[in-house]
């Protein structure tokens, strides 16, 4: 996981995200956001005058075996289209994410963590857990190849 700033400079909202787009960012670190400027993830993709472009890839409902079969196609893909792709997993394990230096945030494990609170509504709490990640990373696409994500939902 990186750190950064919460949110892009001047930019708070997704539509606002894209029309600063066309403004140029002023710097290396601003168009590195959310990564810093010198992180192996924008090597390569990171223009000084655009926004790196995130690609969320939905793994959850996956486990690492499954995951670790994506990886190419998933890296070729996000540098065809200039992106850098951050993975979205459920794991409870986080090893596998580690060793291959994957940019990767996380949602909430329902089958672990069910027993904790049953009470929870966990479909909305989820819902609101995606809505918190498009916001912190203003995606340019999502990628679904997990078996538990709805990016649509409010």
């Amino acid at each position: 996981m990186t750190s950064g700033p919460e949110t892009p400079p001047k930019a708070t909202e997704p539509s606002t995200f894209f029309a600063q787009e066309q403004e140029r960012p002023a710097n290396a670190f601003e168009a590195a956001w959310p990564f810093n400027a010198d992180s192996p993830h924008a090597e390569g993709v990171m223009r000084e005058d655009a926004f790196l472009s995130v690609m969320l890839v939905d793994v959850t409902g996956l486990e690492w075996e499954t995951i670790s079969t994506y990886l190419k196609t998933v890296h070729d893909t996000a540098k065809a289209k200039n992106m850098v792709p951050v993975f979205v997993v459920d794991l409870v394990d986080f090893r596998g994410l580690i060793a291959e230096s994957l940019a990767y945030d996380t949602l909430p494990n329902v089958v672990a963590n069910a027993p904790l609170d049953a009470d929870l509504d966990w479909p909305s709490y989820l819902a609101w857990r995606r809505h918190l990640l498009r916001k912190k990373w203003l995606p340019a696409a999502i990628i679904n190849l997990g078996r538990n994500a709805d990016w649509d939902a409010p």
